[in-house]
């Protein structure tokens, strides 16, 4: 008769399986590309991170704090959060799906226009692993630099 080792024992000799998120990264790249051309963020802050929540509310309330000291002047974010390279708002956002699958850390979204179409360029949604969902903890500009870098420095 085959012996079994106790699931006890089984369990504690198993190292830990890492989560990964139900919800494919590309998800949150589409919620981003749609926020994007209805010019409406507040449909993806769901999916931001802890942290790019925080660094997005307290960048919104230095910049509510300098319009009423100085409501002649035009605050860092007068245009809003620099979510993209460009505040432009395209006609189109296209995730790469393909990169996606290889990286699931960094989706690419490339943003297009139809009335110029050689004016697009691409960002890099930067995800992290929240268990069961990815969560958008930055975005890297078409330059290298990123939006957590621009929200520090307006202030």
């Amino acid at each position: 008769m085959p012996r079994f080792a106790p699931l006890s024992l089984v369990l504690v000799a198993t190292p830990a399986l890492a989560t990964e998120p139900v919800m494919p990264p590309h998800v949150v790249g589409e919620m981003f590309c749609l926020a994007r051309t209805v010019g409406d963020m507040s449909m993806v802050v769901d999916y931001f991170s802890s942290d790019l929540y925080a660094a997005v509310g307290q960048a919104m309330l230095k910049n509510a704090e300098l319009q009423k000291q100085h409501p002649d002047e035009k605050p860092p974010f007068g245009d809003g959060i620099p979510y993209a390279s460009f505040p432009d708002a395209p006609s189109e956002c296209i995730v790469d799906y393909e990169g996606a699958k290889a990286h699931p850390t960094e989706v690419a979204v490339t943003y297009k226009f139809a009335d110029a179409p050689n004016a697009g360029w691409t960002d890099m949604l930067i995800l992290v692993n929240a268990g069961d969902e990815w969560q958008l903890a930055d975005v890297q500009y078409a330059d290298g630099s990123r939006l957590t870098q621009a929200l520090a420095a307006a202030f």
